[in-house]
């Protein structure tokens, strides 16, 4: 089983080191020396490649990165892959049958790569999150029930979206967590706000008069308040100015 996963992992490396040698004839590409890259900075796991433009496939050439132990290193003839795990300056260096050394330079900065069709997750540090509570009522059944538009305060990626979860229990108390930020792309700041909706579905006894608990988790932390139900209003008793804010209070039925 080991030498099954070893082959199937030299096979991925293998046909991603053919794919980029392929994108090295691109005009865009970086020469330092006799070194190819395809990028001199990256992001954290973001793969690099480097060819070796005075050396034959049948040629002995030997790679090393400074500092060690932030790195991982596919070969296949003459070109190498790279990710790296830590951010800062990397020292790639080739030495070609024993030959003269080339030698390139390789930033690291600190976003982390997003592979595409792939999300990363990120915690919400040092935000708070605003909720709108509001009410949908279906035009065509009895179906009701509270919805919340979240929104960040700080800006984030536009490919990220906020991720959250929502539930009303047995006795109709309101509960959710806002987990975290996923990331489904690559930018180097943040632009945009981020938005979710909230909804609370319920069962049967759909809204019914009385006073209920709700409680949002954000960073281990959770915000409590009430819900009060009447026929004519629902009620948010809230009284949270940071971390987890409403911005409505009460909703007319």
């Amino acid at each position: 089983m080991k030498k099954l996963i070893f082959s199937v992992l030299a096979l991925i490396a293998f046909c991603f080191i053919i794919q980029s040698c392929n994108k090295l004839n691109d005009p865009a590409i970086k020469t330092v020396g006799n070194i190819k890259l395809s990028n001199t900075e990256v992001m954290i796991g973001q793969p690099d490649t480097l060819y070796i433009t005075n050396a034959a496939a049948t040629d002995s050439i030997a790679w090393a990165v400074l500092p060690t132990g932030y790195n991982t290193i596919a070969t296949k003839g003459q070109a190498a892959v790279l990710t790296f795990r830590k951010a800062g300056t990397y020292t790639v260096t080739a030495k070609v049958n024993n030959g003269a050394v080339q030698t390139a330079t390789i930033v690291v900065n600190s976003q982390v790569y997003v592979a595409p069709g792939t999300s990363v997750p990120m915690e919400i540090i040092n935000d708070d999150i605003t909720l709108n509570p509001k009410l949908y009522k279906s035009a065509t059944s009895d179906s009701t029930y509270i919805y919340m538009i979240a929104n960040t305060k700080n800006k984030y990626c536009p490919a990220g979206r906020l991720n959250t979860n929502a539930s009303v229990d047995a006795n109709g108390n309101y509960s959710s967590n806002i987990i975290n930020v996923l990331m489904y792309g690559n930018c180097p700041t943040g632009t945009e706000q981020l938005y979710a909706t909230i909804k609370f579905n319920q069962g049967p006894a759909v809204l019914a008069n009385g006073t209920y608990t709700i409680g949002v988790r954000l960073n281990d932390v959770t915000y409590t308040g009430t819900v009060v139900v009447t026929a004519a209003t629902i009620t948010f008793n809230w009284n949270h100015t940071s971390g987890v804010i409403l911005s409505n209070k009460v909703i007319i039925r």
